[in-house]
């Protein structure tokens, strides 16, 4: 009985100095992917929920000819890239860079309405652990354009407020 606990013990040991080590050799994204120089935030590319920053304007057209080779190569080298956020964590509908903001020591959180804005400036926390469960980059918004959308005649009764 004993050697059982011993061989468990070890084995939940190991398998958490490895994940440990995984969790530590992930890093953001310093650098641009096309020509290896420091990222500028104003240039980027979002794709597949991930927003991927170059040195300059114009490294996003070559990235946009092979975008997964080039992400498989930012997540061999460990590269964690920035997961965008699309949606309100209050109601769950979609935002953009349009929408109502919290502002947070983090960075902004958007949110799809103004009643969304009340209750997570009420309680930020639950929410804004919601998006880091996820996975989401505070203050890193969807760039998403709802041209012609007035959202001030939107029926906000169909979701939890």
């Amino acid at each position: 009985m004993k050697k059982l606990l011993l061989a468990l013990l070890l084995s939940m040991t190991v398998f958490v100095s490895a994940s440990e080590t995984k969790t530590e050799k992930a890093k953001a994204q310093t650098n641009c992917p096309i020509r290896g120089g420091a990222i500028d935030k104003v240039s980027f590319s979002d794709y597949k929920s991930q927003r991927i920053y170059y040195c300059c304007q114009g490294c996003d057209k070559t990235f946009l000819k092979a975008p997964d080779e080039y992400i498989s190569e930012m997540n061999a080298k460990g590269i964690n890239l920035a997961k965008i956020q699309t949606t309100c964590p209050v109601s769950g509908e979609e935002v953009s860079t349009g929408n109502d903001f919290y502002k947070s020591k983090q960075g902004e959180v958007a949110v799809c309405c103004k009643k969304c804005l009340k209750k997570i400036t009420a309680n930020p926390i639950p929410y804004i652990q919601k998006l880091k469960k996820q996975g989401v980059t505070i203050g890193v918004i969807a760039q998403k354009n709802h041209e012609g959308h007035d959202h001030s005649g939107h029926d906000h009764h169909g979701h939890d407020h």
